[in-house]
C-alpha cells in the first residue's frame, strides 16, 4: 500500500527541489524567511532586502496576480496569528523599488507592476525619486492591500524567493504543473522518485491522470525529453501492462496504435509491465517485472477550462483539488458534487495532507452550507477512505485551510451509488 510519506515524497520530487534552507512552496518556487519582525527604516528597506536575498541567489517577494497576493496574505495572517495578533508581525516586505531606468516603481526582477490589489496606496503609479526614494512597500495582512511607508521605521517580515526555473516546454493554465504537449493537446508530468507499477498508478491518479500512454513518435520523444531534462537516464515506467491474454494494452484505455519496442522485446517471462530506455535517443521500450522501481511518466487530458472554484455543480467522475494543489493549500474552496436523482454521492479521498491544528476538509449533506456534517477530515491518514451521503444526491465538499502552511491540500473524486 502506498504510504502518505512516499506519496508526498513522489509529489514533491516530481515537481521541484530547493536549496538547503529554502522550502518548496507556491507555484514551484523556493521560499525562505530571511528576517521576522525586522524594525526596518523605510529608506533602507529596498536595498537591504535586495542585498540579503541576492547573497542567497534569490529576490525579495514579488506579486503578479490575485492568486499570488492571496498566498502571501495567508502567510502574513498565519504569522500574525502565531504571535496572537501582534501588529508587529505579518507585514510582508515587497520587492518594490524606484526604477533606475525611468522614475516609476518596478519589481526588483525588473518587471513592471501590472497587478495591484484593491485598497493599495494609489501612489504606486506615481513617479518616484530615482536618486533616492525614501519609501518602502509591504503587504498588509489584514486586508491584503499594499502599504507605502516613508521616512519612518516599520516592522516587516522579509522573505527571499527563488523563482521557478523556466521550463523548456510551455507551462499552460490548462495543464497546471504538468508540461503541455500542444501538438497532442495532452499534459505530461514525470515523477523522479522511483516507484513500482502500483505506486506509480496511485501517484498519477492523485494528479488526476494515469501512467502515460504513447501514440506516436512525437509523444515518445516529448516524454523522453522531459525525463532527460530531469536527469532520468536510467529508464522510465510507462502506462502499459499485459492483459489476461498476455498482450500489452494502455492502462488509460486508449488504443494500441503505436509501439516502439527495442529489438527482441517484449521477451516472454521478463515481466508484464513496460519502461522506456531513456538513455537511448530513440526512447525504445522494454518489458520488465511490475515490482521494478523506476521513475514514471503521467498523462492527463488538457482541461477545457482553467481550474476553478466558483461553486458550480460538478459531475461524477470529476477529480477535484484544492486551488493550487499540490504547491499551495492556503486558498479555501467549496465544491458541490451532484449525481442523478435517486442516487447517493460517494466521495473517495485520493489525497489529503492538512495541518491537524488548522486545516479541514468538511463533507456535508446537501448543497447548502450548514447541512448535516458527514465527515470533518484533517491530518494525513484519510487517503483511500470513502464517504457517502445518507439521503441526498448532492454533497458539499468544503476545503477550509487556516494558513495551509507546508501541506499540499486535498484531491477527491466522486461517483453515484444506489440508495
Amino acid at each position: 500500500m502506498l504510504t502518505v510519506a512516499l506519496l508526498a515524497s513522489l509529489l514533491y520530487s516530481a515537481l521541484a527541489t530547493c536549496p538547503n534552507g529554502f522550502d518548496l512552496m507556491y507555484g514551484g518556487e523556493c521560499i525562505k524567511q530571511d528576517n521576522k519582525c525586522y524594525d526596518m527604516y523605510a529608506p533602507d528597506g529596498a536595498s537591504i532586502a535586495r542585498s540579503n536575498c541576492a547573497s542567497q541567489r534569490a529576490i525579495p517577494v514579488y506579486i503578479k496576480s490575485q492568486e499570488d497576493n492571496d498566498y502571501w496574505l495567508s502567510v502574513g495572517r498565519t504569522d500574525r496569528a502565531i504571535w496572537r495578533g501582534d501588529p508587529a508581525y505579518g507585514n510582508i516586505l515587497l520587492g518594490i523599488e524606484c526604477s533606475k531606468s525611468y522614475p516609476y516603481y518596478k519589481w526588483m526582477d525588473g518587471s513592471d507592476i501590472d497587478f495591484v490589489p484593491v485598497g493599495t496606496d494609489p501612489t504606486i503609479n506615481n513617479q518616484c525619486e530615482q536618486n533616492g526614494d525614501y519609501c518602502m512597500w509591504y503587504l498588509n495582512p489584514v486586508d491584503g492591500a499594499w502599504v507605502k511607508v516613508c521616512n519612518q521605521y516599520q516592522y516587516v517580515d522579509m522573505y527571499c524567493v527563488i523563482p521557478k526555473s523556466p521550463s523548456p516546454y510551455q507551462i499552460d493554465q490548462y495543464c497546471g504543473q504538468f508540461d503541455i504537449n500542444q501538438d497532442e493537446d495532452v499534459c505530461y508530468q514525470v515523477g523522479a522518485t522511483p516507484a513500482n507499477w502500483t505506486e506509480a498508478n496511485s501517484v498519477c491518479r492523485s494528479w488526476g491522470g494515469q501512467v502515460a500512454s504513447i501514440h506516436n513518435t512525437q509523444d515518445n520523444s516529448f516524454i523522453r525529453r522531459l525525463a532527460v531534462n530531469k536527469g532520468l537516464i536510467n529508464g522510465l515506467m510507462l502506462g502499459a501492462a499485459t492483459n489476461s491474454k498476455n498482450v500489452f494494452q494502455w492502462v488509460d484505455g486508449t488504443s494500441w496504435d503505436y509501439q516502439n519496442f527495442a529489438s527482441g522485446f517484449p521477451i516472454d517471462g521478463l515481466g508484464g509491465c513496460m519502461a522506456m530506455d531513456t538513455n537511448n535517443i530513440n526512447g525504445p521500450w522494454i518489458n520488465l517485472d511490475c515490482s521494478t522501481e523506476l521513475p514514471f511518466a503521467c498523462i492527463r487530458k488538457l482541461q477545457q477550462t482553467p481550474p476553478r472554484c466558483d461553486g458550480t455543480l460538478r459531475t461524477e467522475g470529476d477529480i477535484l483539488f484544492s486551488p493550487g494543489f499540490p504547491l499551495i493549500s492556503a486558498i479555501p474552496c467549496d465544491f458541490l458534487l451532484e449525481v442523478p436523482p435517486g442516487m447517493l454521492v460517494e466521495v473517495e479521498i485520493l489525497f489529503l495532507e492538512a495541518n491537524s491544528c488548522c486545516d479541514h476538509l468538511i463533507l456535508s449533506e446537501g448543497s447548502l452550507g450548514g447541512g448535516p456534517v458527514i465527515a470533518d477530515l484533517t491530518g494525513d491518514t484519510n487517503n483511500g477512505r470513502k464517504f457517502r451521503t445518507k439521503s441526498q444526491n448532492i454533497m458539499r465538499a468544503s476545503w477550509q485551510p487556516n494558513g495551509g502552511v507546508n501541506v499540499m491540500g486535498m484531491m477527491i473524486t466522486f461517483n453515484a451509488v444506489p440508495m
